[in-house]
């Protein structure tokens, strides 16, 4: 049957980030099988992604933690959006994470709308591990969203099984899983003409990608340390960092002949790295559920070397497809890469193999038709 559904997120493109691209692919699936969707989103300056069959509604918003949560601004912009809201009459409301404002939001329409909302979190760890007061503050928001989101006849998923494991902190039973994913074919052939090897004259040496938002939580500078003492040691390798963030002034000085700072691409660029690259490198702490950015490389074939945070077993289902970290320390990164590089053969066959994982098993046909089965059953 045909439904009108409703995707709360509190990010969309073309804000940058994992739930921002899942948000678009899940939307661009359900539109496909000719389901009508909107997606309430905050406010952004930039242009929205347009697509055939879905609609999108902004809430006046500023976004606080650099860019990483957004609050809703009350006015009458606010209420015009609002009663816009109230007046659709959806079939089925999809939230996207659980603990934003926008996506209590999401909550309070599907109780006015009497219907069970699907819930997709994204997360394996607290918003924040910060032990000072502010880590302590959001923790406890965090705690309080979640009882309010949960009330009533929520129905929870996640995006990955570490996701599903980590909801039980909360009490929450979730459903199962709607995987993030990828269409790698279609991925690869979004790269641009883009020589990054050329740019930078690389030439044949080994080269290490680390490609997210440049926080510590992320892992960028123990990379950066990693490769440095791997450098000291004479292995021939270049490292590439993509990406934005805080710490971009800090990485514009750590830089030298090996290290080198891209900044943010886009997709196409990002796509056309990742083709050129040896291995992707991602030692982060932060409560990923599946990064998109993990999909991307291996759709390329990147050997990756991954921290053991939520979505790794999924892209990684044993060591022969890529190397999962016990500790982010960085001693264990550089031994984890230089593991690769020593070896050049089992750098390759870790490529081709998570390559064909994501391409035969991780595919958002799957998790469409895995939602929409979902809220059908929800009727």
């Amino acid at each position: 049957m045909q439904m009108r559904i409703g995707i709360f997120s509190a990010y969309y493109l073309p804000h940058l980030g994992g739930v921002e691209r899942y948000t678009s692919n899940l939307a661009r699936g359900l539109a496909s099988a000719n389901h009508s969707v909107t997606v309430i989103t905050s406010s952004h300056g930039g242009r929205r992604p347009q697509f055939h069959g879905i609609e999108v509604i902004e809430v006046p918003s500023v976004s606080i933690m650099n860019d990483r949560f957004p609050l809703i601004i009350p006015g009458p912009a606010f209420w015009h959006a609002l009663r816009k809201l109230y007046n659709y009459h959806f079939d089925a409301i999809v939230i996207n994470t659980r603990y934003y404002p926008l996506c209590l939001l999401g909550k309070k329409i599907a109780e006015n709308q009497r219907l069970n909302p699907i819930v997709i979190d994204h997360s394996s760890g607290y918003i924040s591990d910060d032990p000072g007061f502010m880590g302590k503050i959001m923790r406890l928001y965090e705690r309080a969203a979640t009882r309010l989101i949960r009330r009533g006849s929520t129905r929870f998923f996640s995006v990955s099984q570490r996701g599903v494991i980590w909801l039980r902190t909360f009490g929450i039973q979730a459903e199962g899983t709607l995987t993030n994913c990828i269409d790698a074919g279609e991925y690869r052939s979004f790269s641009s003409e883009h020589d990054w090897r050329k740019e930078f004259g690389i030439s044949d040496a080994p080269l290490v990608v680390f490609a997210g938002r440049l926080i510590k939580e992320k892992g960028v500078l123990k990379v950066i340390q990693a490769c440095k003492a791997l450098v000291k040691q004479d292995y021939k390798l270049h490292l590439m960092i993509a990406g934005s963030g805080p710490l971009e002034s800090k990485i514009n000085e750590l830089a030298n002949e090996q290290i080198h700072f891209v900044g943010s691409l886009t997709q196409s660029d990002l796509s056309a790295l990742f083709k050129q690259a040896d291995i992707f490198c991602f030692p982060t702490d932060y409560p990923e559920g599946l990064p998109t950015v993990l999909l991307e490389a291996a759709a390329h074939g990147c050997a990756i070397i991954v921290s053991n945070t939520g979505g790794a077993e999924e892209v990684i289902p044993d060591p022969s497809y890529g190397i999962i970290l016990k500790d982010t320390d960085p001693q264990t990164i550089s031994g984890a890469i230089a593991a690769y590089l020593d070896h050049p053969a089992a750098l390759k066959e870790a490529g081709s193999r998570v390559r064909s994982h994501v391409e035969d098993t991780l595919t958002w046909k799957k998790t469409t038709e895995n939602l929409i089965q979902a809220l059908e059953d929800g009727h």
